[in-house]
């Protein structure tokens, strides 16, 4: 028994030493520790972004191709190798490793923006609107998200064309502070010929229209989306949009009742003397 609790206390002691340089990341970034811990993917992650940041390829491409030879589902040493690949000039084996990414983590959140900055760089389009229309359907980085697809296409009508059309709003919205008008007039008009948009969006909309005095514009818009004669609506009877009465009939009928009242009142009054 003593010699059995000895070998596995010399079994936790080697599997245990490796495992504390890679929960405090303390690495020295040496050939002799990079040989020790070969079998961890954290480690060789680790290993390869650094000799990337010395700009040494060759040698990171190898940490990071180790890591993802261990562990052939981390995501993470996969794009490093891509990203290393391509910076070598091997863009055809680059877009290989970034398809293969794509396909295993398209419906996962956590590797969409590396992925659409790779492609965005390898010209990859299917793989890129794929990834950036991700991002906006699930709310992350979306100004970062926008800024990167006004980068890419360079032109409204084409980032407009990559866009999903659940995605046409944000991208107004994300027009709207960048005080570029033709280019809102554009996706709204393209939002408004697919069906009316959405509450949020046409009064964000207004609110610009009418803060650069282009009140013929917006009261337009406001007629179509409100069913509103004007600009104003002082007295509340209709809600924002819907062009509907909001009294109640209740509140109509005692309205009315009152004034059929005054009339029976004035008409019962006897006339007075001069």
């Amino acid at each position: 028994m003593p010699v059995i609790l000895a070998l596995a206390g010399i079994m936790l002691i080697a599997y245990g030493w490796p495992q504390r340089h890679i929960y405090y990341q303390t690495y020295r970034f040496d050939t002799g520790q990079a040989h020790t811990l070969r079998r961890y993917p954290p480690a060789m992650r680790a290993y390869g972004e650094e000799a990337w940041d010395r700009m040494a390829t060759a040698r990171a491409a190898g940490y990071f191709h180790r890591a993802a030879a261990v562990d052939t589902l981390d995501m993470d040493a996969w794009l490093g190798l891509a990203y290393v690949t391509a910076a070598r000039g091997d863009l055809d084996r680059a877009r290989r490793i970034l398809a293969y990414v794509a396909d295993l983590s398209g419906h996962t959140s956590r590797w969409q923006r590396t992925t659409a900055l790779l492609a965005h760089e390898l010209d990859m389009e299917g793989i890129f609107r794929r990834s950036v229309n991700f991002m906006l359907r699930r709310g992350l980085k979306r100004t970062d998200t926008l800024n990167l697809v006004d980068v890419h296409y360079g032109d409204t009508a084409r980032s407009l064309d990559a866009l999903d059309a659940d995605n046409h709003p944000a991208y107004l919205a994300w027009l709207l502070p960048w005080d570029r008008a033709a280019d809102a007039r554009r996706v709204w008009a393209r939002m408004a010929a697919a069906g009316p948009p959405d509450e949020e969006i046409t009064l964000k909309y207004l609110h610009y229209l009418i803060s650069k005095k282009d009140i013929q514009r917006a009261q337009a818009i406001w007629q179509t989306a409100s069913g509103i004669t004007g600009m104003t609506n002082g007295g509340f009877e209709q809600p924002r949009l819907t062009g509907k009465p909001q009294p109640s009939e209740h509140r109509q009928n005692r309205h009315r009742d009152q004034e059929q009242n005054d009339d029976l009142d004035d008409h019962s009054k006897p006339i007075s003397r001069i």
